[in-house]
């Protein structure tokens, strides 16, 4: 979260509301580097940390409204516990799912092995480290947000998917992929504008655009209008 305290204080003054930063635990990159921490390991310690903050709110503050962010691997994990992933334990609780009023994500890995078919050495040091081995038939396929069903009691939710034409880590593929799919989802059964997406106001590289003002007045400026 020290990482990225200067975009939580461009969004607090952008959107004038409280701005929470994360910590997850990190999957080493090495066996010699640490114990391994492997999906959904990091996707639970996100929904640790928002179920505090709806159901154990500092100085007694109740948090019934959240807009949440998730860059790069975040936004594959928000994807994991806001669609109905196979794993029990990204099981958001109702209170959070009713507080939930959209979700942002840029730069997102959403479908692993499309991601390695243009990426192919993240395969060996990306990809299992943070995933395990692929299934020996199936690949990262149940990994893939970008087949999940829509989670009961997030239909109210927005959508908006961000990709920069200028990122060279992620390409658009992973995005296309997404919203394709989560306007399957929402076809006729949603807010309308649920899933927007935006490819050419962000065009900086993958992690550059983070400490911009150009990112954080462009999200802070989608939120607002939800306000």
């Amino acid at each position: 979260k020290a990482d990225h305290a200067q975009l939580a204080h461009r969004l607090l003054q952008r959107t004038h509301c409280a701005v929470a930063v994360p910590n997850y635990r990190l999957s080493p990159r090495a066996p010699s580097d640490g114990a391994p921490v492997v999906h959904p390991s990091h996707a639970s310690d996100m929904l640790t940390a928002l179920e505090f903050l709806v159901h154990n709110p500092p100085n007694a503050m109740t948090f019934t409204r959240l807009f949440l962010i998730g860059h790069s691997c975040s936004a594959h994990m928000l994807a994991s516990t806001f669609l109905e992933s196979p794993f029990q334990e990204l099981t958001p609780s109702p209170e959070l799912l009713r507080a939930v009023q959209a979700v942002a994500l840029s730069e997102g890995i959403y479908d692993l092995d499309l991601l390695c078919e243009s990426f192919p050495t993240y395969r060996t040091w990306f990809v299992e480290a943070a995933f395990g081995p692929p299934a020996s038939a199936g690949g990262y396929g149940r990994f893939s947000v970008a087949s999940y069903p829509r989670r009961d009691g997030i239909k109210h939710a927005r959508w908006l998917l961000v990709q920069s034409p200028g990122d060279t880590l992620i390409d658009q593929k992973q995005t296309n992929a997404f919203y394709t799919h989560l306007r399957g989802l929402y076809e006729g059964d949603g807010p309308v504008d649920s899933v927007q997406k935006d490819v050419t106001s962000i065009t900086m590289e993958h992690n550059d655009m983070l400490k911009t003002d150009a990112y954080s007045d462009f999200m802070g400026n989608y939120f607002r209008t939800l306000l």
